[in-house]
């Protein structure tokens, strides 16, 4: 049985705030979410370039 994205995110959140406190996880995840917008960037302006 597939599980939802919800569902997903929420044991997510639930095993990270376990594991790291509230104040880490929310870091971790802004690390995550900086680190793809950065590779995006970067793919973008290579394309842009030719």
């Amino acid at each position: 049985m597939a599980k939802s994205t919800a569902e997903i995110m929420g044991r997510g959140m639930r095993c990270l705030t376990a594991h790291m406190g509230i104040v880490e996880a929310e870091e971790f995840i802004f690390l995550v979410i900086s680190e793809k917008c950065n590779e995006n960037l970067k793919i973008e302006i290579r394309l842009k370039q030719g």
